[in-house]
């Protein structure tokens, strides 16, 4: 009974926070599943497939295929032409990068539900996203570069054997890459990049060339059916399946269906994007991640439609717009990194420069002169994606100003050393448990860090853990998160703030309510005070009357670096100087009933006493990586108020 009462309870905050009709889309989804409907629909061997087909298409002609363009792309790589040969050659070697961060091996047969239909396929204890990884096709994009520049066949000859070998292992609705429409539409967009860069070499047979026109014909016809799923999930998939659909309609624009399809992706990603960007052009899944792969689908969206001649209402350019510069709000102009926000699944979905994955610059120029006619990064490597669209980066460099937009008001210092401050009153899920979390960076370098997310699915305790507030860089109210986590990815009871309730020049103050049943109220300000300091002030303010005992844990997560710890404060030691954290706790009496210490690194304790969280100590820079840094915890037990003043001070050598 207890189990039921829950359950409705859990829906019904759902239905309150989420709205209904996400609710109930989800739901018809889940029935038309169980019904196995989508069995009788999506067959094994599609019976209207060989009747509808054409045997060709259009091409695109987005892309540049001709190798006079060579010499300017040789010129925007510079030094970094070895990269691209190297990772070329990883692929032709079986090798493939992961999450943009290590090689592993390409794997288009999977060996788990090959002869299941997709609606029976289970991602509840496999990761499918490690399947689904090498199947998004993101190797054909560096293929093709390489054949570009070095106009190598081998890369050509690559790239249709593992296609070949995908179709072969990956029949028609058959396993689990053919479960997300979202997948299925990314396919779309690196099957339509590589039509356009391989179409004239000598591998390139019409057999092959009619093969890819088929797949792309049979991917996009599996993507409406399930469009209510994306509908009700309102993110990125709904973005990529209405741009997979766009695309694949330009593809067969002399079909009906073709037609259709091309209709239906320009009003589902034109709605979607209008509803999806904020008024401050914070984007909805509160991740920088998923913020950089709807610029990057944005753009394709805008070249294409442009091309084409399509109407890019000015509704969707102005939220665009808003949604590029908050990312570059969030930017490091020194290294091109942003702070970790959010779900960081490696989805770069187009890897289109030599740049590493955390380097932003190469989505955010061309965003940049896309939509708001401007750059902000001096000319390197990072505008070869702005290149592959045919964006014109030659335009003055401008100086990017934070008081362009609201997000400024979460940004203090300047491009030496800045700091940021998470207060968000949320319009849609929450992506992590993280009110009041603080980022700080200094010369380039991220040195109070956002954990990042490393798996959704895994055995024991790494099930999505990172998204807690225990991992994130605020104050803890007796071990227990600010939200009511209601599965892997929904956070229910969102914890609201007064945002921002007082600022000036060098402070920013902000309080969330996720601890009022434990009659806490948390206010943080975080101050520049100068180029070497900056203090954080937290104030757990007490609204009940009565005495119980509450545990305050203060978490800061600091990179990997050598240290020196004492009583009150840690000592690193970096290349830049040493960085000092100290904190003083004060309570209006100074009554102090238990206060403790804990340094935690790759989640074992290695000072203080007491229970910790396991997943503490660890830091995630992209999907299924984990790297050790220290968790600095202060542990402060009593019945009253309580402020924790955190002194950074940056030395340097």
């Amino acid at each position: 009974m207890k189990n039921i009462l829950y359950r409705f309870n859990i829906l019904f905050k759902a239905i309150n926070e989420l709205g209904f009709n996400k609710v109930l889309l989800f739901a018809i989804y889940k029935l038309i599943c169980n019904l196995r409907i989508y069995y009788i629909l999506t067959p094994f061997k599609s019976r209207s497939l060989t009747k509808e087909i054409p045997l060709t298409g259009t091409d695109l002609n987005i892309f540049p295929n001709d190798f006079q363009t060579r010499e300017k792309l040789l010129k925007i790589i510079g030094n970094n032409i070895n990269i691209i040969r190297s990772e070329a050659s990883e692929i032709i070697n079986g090798d493939s990068c992961y999450f943009g961060n290590y090689y592993d091996k390409i794997n288009l047969s999977p060996e788990n539900d090959r002869k299941i239909h997709w609606s029976l396929v289970s991602d509840k204890e496999n990761d499918i996203k490690l399947i689904w990884e090498s199947a998004r096709f993101g190797w054909a994009f560096t293929l093709a570069r390489a054949y570009v520049i070095f106009n190598d066949e081998t890369y050509t000859d690559s790239f249709w054997k593992l296609f070949e070998t995908f179709q072969k292992e990956n029949p028609i609705n058959i396993g689990p890459n053919w479960v997300s429409a979202q997948e299925i539409a990314l396919r779309i967009l690196a099957f339509s990049f590589a039509l356009d860069i391989f179409k004239d070499s000598i591998h390139s047979t019409a057999t092959r060339i009619n093969s890819l026109y088929k797949a792309i014909w049979e991917h996009a016809n599996r993507i409406p059916l399930t469009l209510l799923y994306s509908k009700s999930q309102n993110n990125n998939h709904i973005l990529s399946e209405a741009v997979g659909l766009f695309t694949a309609g330009i593809i067969f624009k002399n079909t009906k269906k073709g037609q259709r399809w091309k209709s239906i992706g320009h009003k589902v990603f034109h709605s979607a994007i209008q509803d999806q960007i904020s008024s401050n052009g914070t984007y909805i899944q509160n991740s920088t991640n998923y913020h950089r792969l709807m610029l990057q689908l944005s753009i394709w969206m805008y070249k294409l439609s442009s091309l084409e001649n399509i109407d890019f209402p000015s509704v969707s350019y102005k939220k665009l717009s808003l949604a590029t510069q908050w990312l570059l709000s969030l930017t490091d102009f020194k290294s091109g990194n942003v702070c970790n926000l959010g779900h960081n699944d490696g989805s770069n979905i187009f890897p289109l420069s030599t740049c590493s994955y955390s380097d932003f610059k190469p989505t955010l120029q061309a965003a940049s002169e896309v939509f708001l006619n401007k750059h902000y990064f001096s000319q390197g490597p990072w505008n070869e994606f702005a290149f592959w669209f045919d964006i014109d980066t030659s335009s003055p460099l401008k100086q990017f100003e934070f008081d362009a937009i609201d997000l400024s008001k979460h940004r203090l210092g300047n491009n030496n050393t800045w700091g940021y401050l998470r207060a968000v009153n949320y319009t849609d899920r929450p992506a992590h448990c993280d009110q009041l979390h603080v980022d700080l960076w200094w010369k380039g370098f991220n040195i109070a860090l956002d954990p990042g997310t490393y798996r959704y699915t895994h055995h024991g305790i790494w099930k999505n853990a990172l998204a807690s507030t225990h991992a994130h860089n605020t104050v803890l109210v007796n071990e227990q998160d600010q939200m009511t986590k209601a599965g892997r990815f929904l956070w229910l009871d969102w914890a609201k703030t007064k945002n921002i309730i007082s600022t000036n020049k060098n402070t920013l103050s902000a309080e969330h309510d996720g601890y009022v049943s434990s009659g806490i109220v948390h206010r943080r300000s975080l101050s520049f005070v100068n180029e070497n300091q900056w203090e954080i002030i937290d104030e757990m303010i007490r609204i009940h009357a009565d005495k119980n005992t509450n545990r305050f844990s203060l978490h800061w997560l600091l990179p990997d670096l050598p240290y020196e710890l004492s009583d009150d404060s840690i000592t690193l030691k970096s290349k830049f100087g040493d960085i000092k954290i100290k904190v003083i706790i004060s309570s209006p009496n100074n009554q102090s009933k238990d206060t403790s210490v804990q340094l935690i690194h790759a989640g074992n304790l290695i000072h203080g006493t007491g229970e910790y969280p396991k997943t503490l100590g660890w830091y995630s820079p992209t999907y299924n990586v984990k790297i050790p840094s220290l968790s600095y915890r202060i542990i402060h037990s009593c019945n009253q108020s309580l402020n924790f003043s955190t002194l950074w001070t940056l030395n340097n050598k």
